[in-house]
């Protein structure tokens, strides 16, 4: 029986220091769908671009990585299992690294329950979030700092999802920040420079 391929981790840039933060990025996609993710498809497209643009904007302070998921859709949460695998290889490459995850859509809601079972997650920017209220429980267990940005012109997930993650979490006992981003859209393409920044600004406080 032919294995079925695992998702993918790709470095984006480089830097010197084995200390610096491991920055993992985690893109979107739909709540149903079990083909194949390509490096053509533009959840993933999307992620990348942000990633390269922190790795530039970083300038070695971190190491950032893309996972590519193994299938385009949560499924019931195959990123989560995804995500999982990136951060146990990404601590054995760099075990003396923080680990932090960017995540975006479905990808930020990956990035929130990963953190929540894994304690060697060290902090989490979590973008356009989607979320569920079944997730409460989980976001409860988040012992990690986490950066929320939504755009208020977002059609796609509403701004109320990250604002419901601020609630639960703060509720928990936990670290968040919300930002609200001015016109910001879904697919983090408007206005961009805002985006980048307040990705790379989560890093630098880590």
């Amino acid at each position: 029986m032919t294995q079925e391929p695992g998702p993918v981790l790709t470095p984006v840039g480089r830097t010197r220091s084995p200390e610096a933060a491991s920055v993992l990025f985690l893109h979107g996609g739909r709540p149903h769908d079990v083909r194949r993710t390509t490096p053509r498809d533009l959840p993933f497209l999307r992620v990348l671009a942000l990633a390269r643009a922190t790795a530039r904007r970083q300038r070695g302070r971190a190491q950032v990585f893309m996972v590519r998921n193994r299938r385009r859709g949560w499924n019931g949460g195959d990123p989560v299992a995804d995500a999982h695998w990136a951060v146990g290889e990404v601590l054995e490459r760099r075990p003396d690294a923080p680990v932090v995850l960017v995540g975006h859509s479905m990808g930020a809601r990956a990035a929130l329950l990963t953190a929540a079972d894994l304690p060697e997650v060290s902090r989490v920017v979590a973008l356009a979030t989607w979320i569920e209220r079944q997730d409460a429980p989980q976001l409860r267990r988040i012992d990690c700092p986490v950066h929320l940005a939504h755009g208020d012109a977002d059609r796609v997930t509403a701004p109320e999802s990250s604002s419901y993650v601020e609630r639960v979490v703060t509720e928990a006992g936990g670290s968040v920040a919300l930002t609200l981003v001015p016109g910001g859209n879904h697919s983090l393409t408007v206005p961009w420079v805002v985006w980048t920044t307040v990705v790379s600004g989560a890093l630098d406080q880590g």
